[in-house]
């Protein structure tokens, strides 16, 4: 199972932003959503196993977004 952390302790209930599974045939996949965003929405956006330690590259992937 993927999770997701964002900036700011940003809360998943809000409207505009939003996960999605996507995996299938064995890989594990999530896409996050961030529709109409603002300037604090700058930041470190981290998907990352669940269940295991976070280790860049091996089980999470941070992806960066300037806004």
């Amino acid at each position: 199972m993927l999770e997701w952390s964002t900036p700011h302790n940003r809360s998943r209930s809000e409207t505009r932003l939003t996960t999605s599974d996507c995996s299938g045939d064995g890989l594990f996949c999530s896409t996050l959503v961030l529709s109409r965003a603002v300037a604090n929405e700058t930041g470190e956006y981290r998907c990352f196993y669940k269940n295991l330690p976070i280790d860049d590259g091996k089980t999470s992937v941070v992806v960066f977004v300037f806004i």
